[in-house]
């Protein structure tokens, strides 16, 4: 018993205040490791690459260097402009973002290289991406936002340098506030160390911290982080509103860099709603026992307030799906799609092959114009919900494949066990299982819920191996998640005493 102690003392010591000098601190500490990892090379760091002698070469780099001239110095590094991104990914999502960046900033030229008739934009394999009346009708407004920063002070900027700050940014935020947390009622360096862990992951080295900072994927997992360390520490504070709220805030912000995030914020706000109504039913449920109605309202006040003024302006919506239902008719089997292979390897067809007439009745009244987005969207549902088993049959083994892929951008024609992602894959369910042993139902919900919501609409269209990272994000991050839900509610700090 005495060592129990003992050990208790060491690594959960009287709970103290939050501390902005610790936060502070952690923010410079982790800010630095991640932009010495991010530029190993200085201004000279290769981010990204394409030729045809390159060892890398794909049959996604064949389709762009089939309309470019793919030499040795065809690349993106950190002096990389506005302009060299539109030349070098000129029809696809980077160079979109960068497009509505500039739109942003006022600059010529953030209008795309062929227009058919509005805003639409075609990409480098053949889908149309319907822009609507506005450049951001299309994306949700995060990353054309963070493009526009640097182009508002010089439209010749360094675009991948305030990339990657803004990227280091709010990954050390995210670091910080977790670890801040913990190290309420922790040693410091009992937990101080585990970000450090996770960055030696290649999902944070090779992806979040390079590639990934032209990308939504980057920015939406770190404040999706956030929101979960603010939630998780309301749940271990009596569920405090101010937690609430910002947990809310940095959910919006994740949902405004990416539309995946958005039905997964909603799912949360629902279930926070369900376990409200069951403990005013039964009184009684663990996780529920001190939540509070107040509480939902600040989370949804959070969420939805800047989401909402933004959609009031934005024409109603927040990001449109362009023309992606008829990517499950209008492509071919692999490996006649040509260009757009990675998309069919990513599951697109999922419900043409369960009926290969209709799908070629669609395919044919797509092509002869009599046959639209909506009525593919229309025959898509219909076939998932006459054949879930088959469809879903269809899709799981395209979901495992692609969870243990190498973290990189699109479809893989051949994909590799990689231990990285076996381990990411243990921690997600060990965390899961220990939230039933404790019977902690409300984290193991919204956790849950979370990684279903964020898998459901590439389930319905296609995957990209990048399209699960938020979800490995997430499990990296629930061991520190874990430690903060352990000491269950804690009553609340003395009024003299002030915590987020």
């Amino acid at each position: 018993m005495k060592k129990i102690a003992c050990l208790q003392a060491a690594f959960l010591p009287q709970e103290r205040p939050w501390s902005w000098p610790l936060f502070g601190v952690l923010c410079v500490v982790y800010l630095v490791a991640i932009l010495l990892v991010a530029l190993p090379d200085g201004m000279g760091t290769l981010l990204v690459s394409y030729g045809i002698s390159d060892p890398a070469h794909n049959e996604h780099t064949a389709a762009i260097c089939a309309t470019k001239d793919c030499g040795s110095d065809f690349f993106i590094t950190p002096r990389s402009t506005a302009r060299d991104y539109i030349a070098f990914f000129d029809g696809g999502d980077q160079a979109s973002y960068v497009r509505g960046g500039m739109v942003l900033a006022g600059m010529e030229g953030g209008l795309p290289s062929e227009v058919t008739k509005g805003f639409t934009e075609m990409s480098y394999y053949g889908r149309v991406k319907l822009l609507g009346t506005t450049w951001l009708s299309l994306w949700p407004p995060g990353m054309p936002v963070i493009n526009s920063l640097p182009l508002l002070f010089n439209t010749d900027a360094p675009l991948g340098l305030a990339q990657i700050i803004l990227m280091a940014v709010f990954w050390a935020m995210a670091f910080a506030v977790v670890v801040g947390f913990l190290a309420m009622r922790m040693r410091v360096v009992a937990v101080a160390a585990w970000p450090f862990v996770v960055m030696a992951f290649p999902l944070f080295y090779s992806y979040f911290f390079r590639y990934g900072v032209m990308l939504t994927e980057t920015f939406a997992s770190a404040f999706m982080v956030m929101g979960f360390s603010f939630l998780f520490y309301a749940y271990y504070r009596h569920y405090s509103r101010t937690a609430m709220l910002l947990a809310g805030l940095f959910f919006a912000a994740s949902s405004f860099m990416r539309a995946q995030m958005f039905p997964a914020s909603i799912g949360l706000t629902a279930l926070l709603i369900i376990a409200y109504w069951i403990k005013r039913r039964r009184g009684t449920v663990e996780a529920q026992s001190c939540l509070s109605g107040a509480a939902i309202v600040f989370f949804m006040i959070g969420l939805y307030l800047p989401i909402g003024g933004y959609m009031a302006i934005n024409h109603g919506r927040l990001f449109g799906a362009g023309n992606m239902w008829e990517d499950t008719y209008k492509f071919a089997p692999y490996p006649e799609a040509g260009p757009a292979n990675y998309v069919v390897l990513g599951g697109s067809r999922g419900a043409c092959e369960l009926d290969l007439k209709e799908c070629d009745r669609i395919r044919q009244g797509i092509e002869a114009g009599t046959v639209n987005n909506n009525d593919a969207r229309a025959a898509t549902i219909k076939a998932i919900l006459q054949h879930p088993i088959a469809f879903t049959s269809y899709k799981l083994p395209i979901v495992w494949r692609y969870w243990f892929a190498e973290s990189g951008f699109s479809a893989p024609v051949v994909t590799t066990y990689r231990t990285d992602n076996a381990i990411i894959l243990t921690l997600l369910l060990v965390g899961f299982g220990i939230f039933i042993v404790q019977r902690r139902w409300l984290p193991l919900s919204l956790g849950l819920a979370v990684c279903a919501l964020i898998i459901a609409p590439p389930f319905v269209f296609h995957f990209e191996i990048r399209y699960l990272f938020p979800i490995k994000a997430y499990a990296l991050f629930l061991p520190l998640w874990l430690l903060l839900a352990a000491g269950g509610r804690q009553p609340p700090l003395p009024p003299r005493q002030s915590s987020p």
